[in-house]
């Protein structure tokens, strides 16, 4: 412990032992963590009504969608290259093709999305977030 935690701790217990606590009407009660008394009563309010309706600010959310895009994104990999390696040799070309510009698109939303979480996170709350290198998935399903 270091000694303003062991003086104030003293302090306390003085204060204690002397009754200097014992006329406070809120003895007894919980104490309330729920209110932000940094900020001001309109954005209380407002903050109150979001918590209890589940709502997340939007980089919170953002980071919510950005792993569940970024999962679904990796299975849409997975299938293509599973249906790659069960289609006929004629039509593996047009099929790429066609699963190249899908995976573009949804690596696409997800980079988008990364950069917005990039760009509105509060600094002390970001989570690091590596965006798909659009030129080497597509080169490793041309690869196939």
């Amino acid at each position: 412990m270091d000694w303003m935690r062991i003086v104030g701790e003293r302090k306390i217990k003085e204060a204690m032992d002397e009754g200097v606590f014992d006329d406070n009407p809120l003895k007894g009660q919980p104490l309330n963590y729920d209110e932000d008394a940094g900020l001001p009563p309109d954005q209380r309010i407002t903050k109150k009504i979001l918590k209890n309706a589940g709502a997340l600010p939007e980089w919170m959310q953002l980071e919510v969608d950005i792993r569940r895009e970024r999962e679904a994104t990796v299975k849409q990999k997975e299938r293509a290259y599973k249906l790659l390696d069960k289609a006929p040799l004629e039509s593996r070309e047009r099929i790429k093709v066609r699963l190249r510009a899908e995976l573009k698109e949804s690596m696409d939303a997800v980079n988008t999305m990364i950069l917005q979480y990039n760009m509105i996170c509060p600094a002390g709350y970001a989570r690091p977030f590596a965006p798909f290198s659009l030129q080497k998935e597509l080169e490793e399903l041309s690869a196939r």
